[in-house]
């Protein structure tokens, strides 16, 4: 609905060593849902899903309320991170690209043993994309401050994501350099062997 704000919650490959829960007003304001990726939905709550079925779409109980909704589990997380005001996470390669791209603040959890983090923070920065929040304060569920933070971000970013077809044009163009070399050994190969049997002809 037009004046609420989309938080997406997701963690990617760590979703299953992720702990969190709601603090009330401390988390959400009002006027803000929370969209949950599948993987880090607490396993104790219920969500009218199996754990071993496709779906999602339920809300959380036990001092969760209706503004934590699942997403299902092949949701193409690409367009949620559009369509979200803000996402809350990990800094990874997937999750900054997206977010640098879409225009989406994103709230980040530092991690360690991560050595590409620092590299990835500096791209969050300079495109003003991210706003930092301790693991303590997540796990707490005192997220309002950093939302609030993040939402009153205006990400620069201009450009085209056209990382795929420029890989796709270097590889072509090795390809073709390697091909082309290949033509010219088999070129010089056959000269030689014309040359060869030309002096026996001679002989």
């Amino acid at each position: 609905d037009e004046g609420t704000g989309l938080l997406l919650l997701m963690f990617g490959g760590l979703s299953g060593t992720v702990s969190w829960k709601s603090s009330g007003k401390k988390t959400l304001a009002e006027n803000w849902v929370c969209a949950v990726c599948h993987a880090i939905w607490p396993e104790d709550e219920e969500d009218g899903t199996s754990d071993n079925g496709g779906g999602g779409g339920g809300k959380m109980k036990s001092g969760r309320n209706e503004q934590f909704i699942r997403l299902d589990r092949d949701v193409y997380i690409p367009d949620v991170i559009n369509a979200s005001d803000v996402v809350l996470g990990k800094i990874g390669y997937g999750s900054v690209s997206e977010c640098v791209f879409h225009r989406t603040p994103l709230i980040y959890v530092p991690r360690e043993n991560f050595a590409e983090e620092p590299e990835l923070k500096q791209v969050l920065e300079r495109h003003e994309t991210c706003v930092e929040m301790s693991a303590k304060a997540f796990a707490s569920g005192e997220w309002r401050e950093a939302i609030e933070k993040a939402s009153a971000l205006r990400p620069s970013f201009e450009g085209e994501a056209d990382g795929g077809r420029k890989c796709a044009r270097t590889v072509l163009d090795y390809l073709r350099r390697d091909a082309a070399e290949a033509s010219r050994t088999k070129r010089a190969e056959c000269c030689a062997a014309n040359k060869g049997a030309a002096t026996l002809l001679e002989e």
